[in-house]
């Protein structure tokens, strides 16, 4: 990773280390008169810190997570209140449904009754 840095500066090469901290990962740094460019190595964590910000991927913020699950709690509330009306529209559809038939299968069940007793006549 390059890291680009506005300064006023002389001209030199230098080998540093992340924060300062011999145990972490070495970078370089060019100074050239107005500006510093750091060579940092990829497997570097600021490397990864940096690439938090450039991606646009800010997973790994507490508050982005927290906001990302509350919505997504939300969607699901939203999503299981209109199943269950969905649900409800038809169950009561289904036994309107239900009711009609029966009627209709009491009024077939009445005329049977009415067309036998006039053919015994």
């Amino acid at each position: 990773m390059i890291l680009i840095q506005r300064d006023l500066c002389g001209i030199s090469l230098k080998k540093k280390w992340e924060f300062g901290d011999r145990s972490r990962a070495e970078m370089w740094v060019l100074n050239f008169l107005l500006f510093k460019i750091y060579f940092i190595k990829h497997t570097s964590d600021f490397n990864s810190f940096l690439r938090g910000y450039t991606d646009q991927n800010f997973d790994w913020h507490p508050q982005v997570r927290l906001a990302r699950n509350k919505a997504a709690r939300k969607a699901a509330r939203e999503n299981y209140k209109s199943y269950m009306a969905r649900t409800k529209e038809w169950m009561d559809r289904c036994s309107e449904l239900s009711n009609t038939n029966s009627g209709l299968r009491n009024d077939i069940i009445s005329l049977k009754r009415t067309i036998k007793l006039i053919k015994e006549e």
